[in-house]
């Protein structure tokens, strides 16, 4: 991915309004964003890549249609597009991160996609005007449910826009937990969450700008299951963790509570032949699923994730649509 010097200052331009806000400098901020390591999800996220192979095939990966719900800068989208992907996305503009969809439309045009409007709409997540119905085999959002205006709107139009039998993926901070990533600081979970204005309080104590807080929704794994159960149905939605923290070299063991009780929850559900992917991917699910461990392990994990919920700074929301929307 090439960025030309003039497109560099005009990035850096526009994260200067943001950086005395998170307390960082705008350098930081754009060395974070534009990290080697973003890249389209099925390149840098095994769960997302294992669930399009367990329901897509591995040899249909590019022949599917992807929608990026915020593509902010436009980092995923265009990494797709130069592997290969079909890839689309959408981006408001404006909004309170004005700026963004020109200059993503612009980074795109500097590595060579032509008629990059064709592929990034102009449009909110709670109103894909610009996209009709059952349009997009996967759709995935990273770190962007926590900012949009509606969350109960958007999922309803991912309802709409998700093909039957697609998959929609989001990633979104844990608010019920000890660390808030925008500011990079700790956090009191299970309470700040509760108030905005004790959050922006307990922000002024560490000399921090609480303006952000009034842009955020404080998602939490039970809020997002519950909104996303209400819209899809129960026997298609699932939670586990993406990012766990502090806990050193046991952090592990988390992200192998939360693949046991995914991996338990397809199995319930009935989504057998992803369950029997997983197993693939993952041996010991198939060790500990021929073994009357099973079940233990199973309450085991849930056990786990629920004492040690406030480690789990990021979490995902998978939809495994099935049938009709």
């Amino acid at each position: 991915m090439n960025i030309s010097e003039n497109l560099k200052r005009k990035i850096l331009q526009q994260l200067d309004s943001v950086a005395p806000i998170v307390g960082k400098n705008s350098d930081y901020l754009f060395s974070k964003i534009f990290s080697p390591n973003r890249k389209f999800p099925y390149l840098m996220d095994d769960i997302f890549k294992h669930l399009i192979d367990a329901v897509f095939g591995e040899n249909n990966i590019k022949n599917l249609v992807y929608l990026d719900l915020g593509a902010g800068y436009g980092i995923n989208l265009l990494s797709g597009l130069l592997y290969g992907f079909n890839c689309y996305g959408i981006e408001p503009s404006p909004n309170s991160f004005e700026g963004r969809y020109a200059i993503a439309l612009e980074l795109m045009k500097e590595n060579g996609i032509g008629k990059p409007e064709k592929r990034l709409f102009n449009c909110y997540g709670e109103n894909m005007d610009k996209i009709p119905d059952d349009f997009a085999d996967v759709i995935y959002s990273y770190q962007v449910l926590e900012h949009v205006q509606n969350i109960d709107d958007v999922l309803k139009e991912v309802r709409r826009v998700l093909k039957p039998n697609g998959i929609a993926y989001f990633t979104m901070p844990n608010y019920n937990s000890f660390y808030e990533g925008h500011y990079e600081i700790f956090w009191i979970p299970f309470i700040l969450n509760k108030s905005k204005n004790l959050s922006k309080l307990y922000l002024k104590i560490l000399n921090r700008n609480p303006s952000l807080i009034d842009e955020l929704n404080f998602t939490t794994m039970r809020l997002i299951r519950r909104k996303a159960e209400k819209i899809f149905g129960s026997e298609k939605v699932y939670i586990l963790p993406w990012g766990v923290r502090y806990l050193g070299t046991f952090n592990k063991y988390i992200y192998t509570a939360g693949l046991i009780n995914f991996y338990a929850e397809l199995e319930a559900k009935g989504n057998t032949e992803i369950a029997a992917y997983m197993e693939k991917c993952y041996p010991f699910l198939w060790k500990i699923n021929k073994n009357w461990l099973f079940k233990i392990c199973s309450l085991l994990s849930q056990l786990v994730l629920f004492m040690f919920e406030p480690f789990i700074a990021d979490f995902r929301l998978i939809i495994i649509s099935k049938g009709d929307n």
